[in-house]
């Protein structure tokens, strides 16, 4: 076990240096100048000419890499061009919004895949297995920011459940951040009641993700949990006069969850990314909105952490569940 967890560490590096340079890469060759932004509109060449100089765009893009890899290592992603601040300062104040956000979706998503999922499985024919495929195709077929605009008209505007969709908090009230997650920090505090709104804040927008990242998951969970069910193991376990309950509940799922825990991974990974449209029509502010922020100034360093940290969450995510899938089930050790 020690050695695969070795190896597959060694593929996560690999993944995020080439993430890296990628990025950083393509950063590059497309069009738009920092040093514009930079120097201001009014500038001459000459002082723009200092301004790239000064940020060392005048340099080939190697030699560019390297001094960028070298404030890696110190642990620097640069400095924002449009807040003058550290990346790293501005991705910390943005992370645990997008986090919660992915989180809470992802948390709806597995109620929703769970209950339809294994109905559909245990009668391929029925009602569930109906729902399972209006939803993956409607979740497939739907643009997230039209599905985020239409729940805001109508829940917002025609029947006003929801609050105003203006960030992650409706009131004053701001706690002190303790871990960053409003829904955890109000409640350390002893804030139920602004627990609710802020839970109320978090619901259409984690619910818009949900909905049209749930596809995947919903397939998947189908067909892991219809092989589990028709096995001898649950046969076996089922001709012993165990409940139903159990069966299906602990019997199956354990037998499928391999498979869904690698398929939960992918859709968290798919959050982090897709996150920025639903940002954006919920004015969330989180990596997503930062990041269009960033795309729109060219500002490099912040479009390079924004890559480099999301594709770092979702490669240890994705290690920390391939790694929890084998230890389930010893024999996919072999397998990868």
């Amino acid at each position: 076990m020690r050695i695969y967890i070795l190896k597959r560490l060694a593929v996560a590096v690999i993944v995020v240096f080439g993430v890296s340079l990628t990025t950083f890469v393509i950063a590059r060759v497309l069009p738009g100048d920092p040093a514009y932004l930079v120097a201001g509109q009014n500038a001459d060449q000459q002082t723009i000419a200092a301004t790239r100089h000064r940020l060392g765009l005048d340099a080939s893009i190697p030699a560019q890499y390297v001094h960028y890899l070298r404030d890696l290592a110190s642990g620097s992603l640069g400095t924002s061009l449009t807040t003058s601040h550290s990346v790293v300062s501005d991705l910390g104040q943005r992370l645990p919004a997008t986090f919660e956000l992915a989180l809470v979706s992802i948390f709806l998503a597995m109620i929703l895949c769970a209950a339809i999922g294994t109905a559909a499985a245990l009668r391929p024919r029925g009602m569930a297995a109906r729902a399972a495929d209006v939803l993956s195709a409607g979740g497939a077929a739907v643009p997230q920011f039209w599905l985020g605009l239409m729940a805001i008209f109508v829940f917002f505007f025609k029947l006003g459940w929801f609050p105003a969709p203006l960030g992650r908090y409706p009131s004053e009230f701001e706690p002190h951040h303790i871990t960053g997650f409003l829904l955890i920090d109000t409640l350390i505090e002893g804030h139920p009641g602004e627990w609710i709104k802020a839970l109320w804040m978090i619901v259409l927008p984690a619910l818009t993700l949900a909905l049209t990242v749930q596809p995947p998951l919903l397939r998947i969970t189908q067909v892991a949990m219809r092989r589990a069910i028709s096995s001898d193991a649950i046969r076996t376990a089922r001709s012993m006069g165990l409940p139903e309950w159990r069966v299906i509940g602990h019997d199956a799922l354990r037998l499928a969850l391999a498979p869904i825990l690698n398929m939960l991974a992918l859709v968290f990974g798919v959050l982090l990314s897709s996150s920025v449209l639903v940002e954006t029509v919920f004015s969330w502010p989180g990596i997503g909105q930062y990041a269009v922020q960033a795309i729109n100034a060219s500002d490099y360093p912040a479009i390079q952490g924004v890559v480099l940290v999301t594709a770092l969450a979702y490669v240890l995510l994705y290690l920390l569940v391939d790694v929890i899938a084998v230890a389930l089930d010893p024999r996919l050790r072999g397998a990868r």
